[in-house]
């Protein structure tokens, strides 16, 4: 007898299986990508986060300033002397690649993208959300600033495609014309002005500069643009004056409360102000003769705050001397920068723009004629009081000169406003105001002639002598954006041996 055998029971318990295979599987699916994925991976990052490090940032550290804007543009400045005989050849040479490295890829110890990238960023992220036109208005206005100190320095630079390899992955971006950049800074500070919203999200403390009052920030904007304007003024006369005229019409700074600057502590790294480790704890600097004697020989009251000695000091360091003849000094005698601008806590402040510049800038487009509020001696002397008290600001209870000393001082003969040499005074008072940050008084100088400088040719210089009109592109964009240098160097038709004499597009004879 045959055994029959049936199939169906197998047949259940497979559909059994598949149907809890399948029902175990689809659990699995649904839980996959919530199970591969880290709870604690950032996704998105709130532009307004951002702001205070891009401030801080652009503020620099202790790599970024010695290696440029001290031991560089400071001395060429002659704000500072360098010390040693290896800073006073790398006066002239310069170091290129710490300030690009610092402004475009970044670097420091904390390895944080460049400032360039941080602006682009925030510009890029608050574009998404209307509620954060004011974060994007601001980020537009800071990244003009950054940009504006950029191309000063190297003339054509990456501008309109920097800082955007995130986005569309070109690590090669063009060098743009620096009359298209300066054009373009200038309609982005109208335009970011015309679109704060006071009704929408602002940057409340997360901005280390004015903590989201938009008031100052309009009042930032128009000042940045009306020392844009001023740059123009031999290139472009007819845009310079519209330009300043429409700056100041909208409203500029109009005290010291206005100021632009940024308070550093002692804490995190980024946080701290370097200059006293730079300039004091490393002790590679001392005061330039220039400068000190100039303060000297007019008692001006705020040599006690720059060098902090209660009795002043017979001289500083002459810049462009040799080796030996360094030895020959005896260097600790000589004025050094104090401790109010250098405080060993690192808590000295960066001031980025001054009340007291602003000043000076429409002091200047009065004596050319142009509209201002006032006639070009009450801007130029507002400079001069805003200067002399501007370093309230700093730590260590700075001997700020009273009423009757700044009467004094603009009463001499040297100092009071004169309309023959008017200029000139106003430069230099620009010049001693802006102390420390070595980049602006150099593209003034280079703009206007003044101050008028020492001639040096200091041993190992590439320039025989001649004060370079700006930086050479670094060697690492010559080897990683050859065709871009190249094509930047060929629209002025010199190479990057003979770049330091090359003048930029707004520097005219």
């Amino acid at each position: 007898m045959k055994t029959q055998f049936s199939f169906r029971p197998l047949k259940t318990l497979s559909l059994a299986l598949v149907t809890t295979f399948g029902v175990w599987l689809s659990g699995c699916t649904a839980g996959f990508e919530q199970l591969n994925t880290n709870p604690t991976q950032v996704t998105t990052v709130d532009p307004l986060l951002m702001f205070s490090n891009m401030q801080l940032r652009t503020a620099g550290d202790n790599f970024e300033q010695q290696t440029y804007n001290y031991t560089a543009i400071s001395c060429v400045v002659q704000h500072l002397s360098p010390k040693t005989a290896e800073f006073a050849a790398e006066m002239y040479r310069g170091m290129p690649n710490a300030q690009w490295e610092w402004w475009y890829a970044g670097r420091g110890i904390i390895g944080q993208p460049g400032v360039v990238k941080f602006a682009t960023d925030i510009v890029e992220r608050a574009k998404q959300n209307p509620a954060d036109i004011n974060i994007l208005s601001a980020g537009r206005i800071w990244k003009v600033f950054v940009f504006h100190r950029i191309t000063d320095l190297f003339g054509d630079v990456p501008y309109f495609e920097a800082g955007r390899g995130f986005y569309d992955r070109n690590f090669t971006p063009k060098y743009d014309t620096q009359e298209a950049i300066y054009k373009d800074m200038l309609k982005e500070l109208r335009e970011a002005v015309a679109a704060f919203d006071a009704t929408k999200r602002t940057l409340t403390t997360n901005d280390g500069v004015y903590r989201g009052d938009l008031v100052k920030w309009r009042r930032f904007a128009n000042s940045l643009r009306l020392r844009l304007a001023m740059r123009l003024s031999k290139v472009d006369p007819a845009l310079a004056r519209s330009e300043a005229e429409s700056a100041i019409a909208a409203g500029v700074m109009q005290n010291n409360a206005d100021m632009a600057w940024i308070d550093q502590a002692n804490g995190a790294r980024i946080q701290q102000s370097n200059t006293w480790q730079t300039l004091n704890q490393f002790d590679d600097y001392r005061l330039s003769e220039t400068f000190v004697s100039l303060l000297d020989s007019t008692n001006d009251p705020r040599l006690r705050i720059i060098n902090n000695e209660t009795v002043r000091p017979n001289r500083g360091l002459p810049n462009g001397i040799t080796s030996a003849q360094r030895q020959a000094l005896n260097s600790n005698t000589l004025a050094r920068v104090g401790t109010h601008l250098a405080s060993p806590n690192r808590d000295s402040p960066t001031i980025f723009i001054p009340y007291a510049e602003v000043e000076f800038l429409m002091a200047e487009a009065a004596f050319r004629g142009w509209t201002t509020p006032r006639s070009a001696r009450e801007h130029y002397e507002a400079g001069i009081r805003g200067a002399m008290t501007q370093y309230s600001i700093c730590p260590n209870n700075p001997p700020i000169p009273t009423t009757a000393q700044i009467d004094a001082y603009i009463a001499q003969p040297r100092i009071a406003y004169n309309q023959a040499n008017a200029l000139e005074q106003i430069i230099t008072q620009k010049w001693i105001a802006l102390f420390l940050d070595g980049l602006e008084p150099y593209a003034e100088w280079r703009r206007t002639g003044f101050p008028r400088l020492r001639t040096l040719n200091p041993a190992g210089n590439v320039t025989g002598g001649l004060v370079p009109r700006r930086s050479q592109y670094p060697q690492s964009e010559q080897i990683f954006n050859p065709d871009q240098v190249t094509a930047a160097l060929g629209r002025v038709n010199i190479n990057e041996y003979n770049v330091f004499l090359a003048r930029v597009w707004w520097d005219r004879p």
